[in-house]
């Protein structure tokens, strides 16, 4: 389920000559042929990848630690004795850090104001630059999903090709049933191709994507050649 063709990348002019992509049926039925599209033939910098890897991994977390300040703990809004004059310390609220049930000074904080997060172009680059890369190693596969979807784990694993290592099934959302049969199956990942990202492309060693989800991922990924060059 690759390229007619094995595709090379060039790394001088960062793109893949255009080759013809072979269609191949899911379980029975005709193959055919489709080009690919033209943003996958620029390859994205490693850097991006990975930087849109650490963000993707950093917003995934679950942070469930998380301790007040002293401007989030209740009370203390009164000063509690006079500045002067009462022959003990100065104090400006019963929360502040060194009281008994004040806040908390560089404790776990479980909101995201640390996941960071990748502009719109950025994205696009980055998703269109890791199916290049998929694309250049020969792990880009087209899938054309009948009528009658598999409706047995046993049929479906029947339906996948024998590859050592995880598989990625981009389907488009109408065909998220899928994932129903799939979901006991180990190392294979079924993502809707309007919420891939580029971790679910490059962890696999094959990448399936249907037909119809090719549409969508051509509108995610699309960005001016110059664009994705520089």
């Amino acid at each position: 389920m690759a390229l007619d063709k094995t595709t090379t990348v060039d790394a001088k002019n960062k793109t893949a000559p255009s080759a013809s992509w072979q269609v191949q049926p899911f379980g029975s039925g005709q193959a055919g042929t489709v080009a690919t599209p033209e943003s996958w033939h620029l390859v994205a910098s490693p850097i991006l990848l990975a930087q849109s890897i650490v963000v993707q991994r950093s917003r995934q977390r679950i942070r469930r630690a998380h301790t007040k300040d002293r401007s989030e703990v209740r009370g203390g809004g009164r000063k509690p004795w006079r500045q002067k004059g009462t022959g003990r310390a100065r104090h400006g609220s019963i929360r502040s850090p060194i009281w008994v049930g004040g806040g908390v000074t560089f404790g776990p904080r479980s909101r995201s104001e640390y996941t960071g997060s990748l502009p719109k172009a950025m994205k696009r680059r980055a998703l269109s630059g890791a199916f290049a890369q998929q694309l250049g190693q020969g792990r880009l596969g087209l899938i054309k999903l009948e009528k009658i979807l598999p409706e047995t784990t046993r049929a479906f694993r029947q339906a996948l090709p024998e590859v050592h290592g995880t598989i990625t099934l981009i389907l488009a959302p109408d065909q998220m049933d899928l994932s129903r049969v799939a979901r006991n199956v180990p190392k294979v990942l079924v993502v809707s191709a309007d919420r891939v990202t580029p971790r679910d492309v490059l962890v696999a060693k094959q990448v399936l994507i249907s037909a119809a989800a090719l549409l969508i991922l051509e509108k995610r990924s699309k960005a001016s050649r110059a664009t994705l060059a520089t």
